[in-house]
């Protein structure tokens, strides 16, 4: 039974997340960064992908209308949707794939948006260069949806591993979509428990009246066109105009895919393909050819695995190679720190011992020039002493000599004077004066 209480839940944090997927890379990388920056661990993100063929069908008395098409295409959507597939199962996150049948991609887009109650659209830029742009102006999916897709939707284009353009939403999802939705989702209770479901494949088929008009209903509260908008798309404007009307060609209804058979869920505008909650039974269990597929498929998988893991033991034998190789240079390493520890402790050693005796040399030779200096010192005050008395000797010798050659000269000149006066006597005496 549905709740109307679960709207409020559902707008504190729970509003739906698709990733608009496709075989080229840029997909890739809108998952990647949706992933890594914007979806919390909890929460589950619709993969939609837009098959562009035109599905052919037959009538089966169970359903009505059987695709044909749809297990024809089966394993080129499985194999657009493995790297998705891969990448969510290696991050451990929730996901739901959902595939549309339309060959107009932003136009099936747009619709499962604006049926679903979508609250964020994400897409991957257009591969496409500015040439190819302006002369195939409405192959550029990310700007077409972008333009046309209801306000109530945060669209977020994601280029280069980053958020090229966001497009904010500028009101909440509209109560009579979310009560639509929950009263459409009320109707399987048995899918919305599955929490195992891998797969949300709408096919396209007839219309469902008792849900569609009240989804119909909804076109007064909700304003698809806003003013800063232009008409000028003939094509997105017409689909606008038609939606909540009959379509000539007939609306196609929703169906989930559960043990081979389809049960109506509700209507929607564009083409689209089964809803089924287990990745292995995309088909019934009579078609071989389809469970050869699928047998095929989990082989590539088994292989996948197990080059993967060829890789990664090849990649550990090569790091424990280069760990056991770097802990033998660690060691040779440590080694040669110990020898050079060694040589320069011996070194050392050798130079504090040189220094030892260098120091006892240069003690010993001053030692031995105080010897010789005190010794020349002590020879040098002997001889002044020697030196000195010798010379006091001479000196008291001289003036004993000349104490007694003044005495001698003084008896000389005595001597002198007497012989003087007698030769003077004898002088006169002998020759008088005249």
């Amino acid at each position: 039974m549905w709740n109307p209480r679960r709207i409020g839940e559902r707008r504190q944090g729970e509003g739906l997340v698709a990733l608009a997927v496709d075989k080229d890379k840029s997909s890739q990388y809108a998952l990647k960064w949706a992933v890594e920056n914007f979806l919390p661990r909890d929460r589950t993100i619709k993969l939609v992908h837009v098959n562009q063929r035109i599905a052919s069908s037959h009538p089966n008395p169970g359903n009505g209308h059987t695709s044909i098409q749809q297990h024809q295409d089966a394993p080129h959507i499985k194999e657009v949707m493995l790297p998705f597939r891969c990448f969510c199962i290696r991050r451990q996150v929730q996901f739901e794939i959902v595939v549309l049948h339309d060959p107009d991609v932003a136009k099936a887009l747009i619709e499962y948006v604006s049926l679903n109650g979508v609250d964020t659209l994400l897409l991957g830029a257009s591969s496409r260069n500015s040439i190819s742009r302006l002369f195939m102006r409405n192959s550029d999916v990310p700007s077409s949806v972008m333009k046309w897709t209801p306000d109530f939707c945060n669209v977020y284009i994601i280029s280069k591993g980053k958020a090229n353009t966001i497009r904010p939403a500028s009101r909440p999802v509209p109560v009579p979509i979310i009560l639509a939705v929950e009263r459409a989702r009320s109707i399987h209770p048995d899918h919305l428990n599955d929490e195992t479901a891998e797969y949300d494949m709408l096919s396209a088929r007839g219309r469902a009246p008792s849900v569609y008009d009240e989804l119909s209903a909804i076109e007064n509260d909700i304003s698809f066109l806003s003013p800063g908008r232009s008409s000028t798309d003939s094509t997105f404007l017409s689909f606008y105009q038609s939606l909540g009307s009959e379509s000539p060609r007939g609306s196609p209804k929703v169906s989930y895919f559960e043990d081979g058979e389809f049960e109506p869920l509700f209507s929607t505008n564009s083409d689209m393909v089964d809803h089924n909650t287990d990745q292995h039974e995309l088909s019934s269990s009579g078609n071989s050819s389809f469970l050869l597929q699928e047998m095929a498929d989990m082989e590539y998988e088994m292989r996948r695995t197990k080059i993967e893991l060829k890789q990664t033991t090849e990649m550990y034998h090569a790091a424990c190679k280069e760990a056991l190789a770097s802990k033998q240079k660690a060691i040779e390493v440590q080694e040669w720190k110990l020898k050079e520890e060694q040589r320069l402790k011996e070194v050392e050693a050798s130079a504090l011992a040189f220094v030892d005796k260098e120091k006892a040399k240069y003690e010993a030779a001053i030692e031995t020039a105080h010897r010789f200096a005190d010794q020349d010192l002590q020879k040098r005050i002997l001889n002044l002493e020697m030196k000195a008395l010798i010379e006091s000797e001479e000196k008291k010798i001289v003036l004993d000599a000349l104490g007694q050659s003044h005495i001698a000269l003084k008896y000389q000149s005595l001597f002198h004077i007497l012989a003087v006066f007698f030769l003077f006597y004898f002088y006169f005496y002998f020759y008088p004066f005249t």
